[in-house]
């Protein structure tokens, strides 16, 4: 395993429940949920439960308009690690 992944997928339910690394399943992760119409718009957060999480988000009227959803994880991330990413 690479020490970093960054996965890129649909804000869908079905692309999400896809998602299956360790990085994503057992580390805290920062992911970006974001749309590029006219009126772009976006959503940063961390996690340790990316599956119940993204959950939330799907059934959230205000994430409604978000279509993609950017995922950053590391081995090495901790809690405080994720409000530090350098990409």
């Amino acid at each position: 395993m690479t020490s970093k992944l960054i996965q890129i997928t649909k804000f869908e339910k079905e692309p999400i429940q896809e998602i299956d690394s360790a990085y994503f399943n057992n580390y805290p992760i920062v992911y970006i949920l974001y749309n590029e119409s006219k009126k772009p718009a976006a959503y940063i957060g961390q996690t340790v439960h990316l599956q119940r999480r993204m959950k939330q988000h799907l059934s959230d009227t205000q994430r409604k308009p978000l279509k993609t959803a950017l995922f950053i994880g590391n081995e090495k991330f901790n809690q405080s690690a994720t409000y530090n990413v350098n990409l």
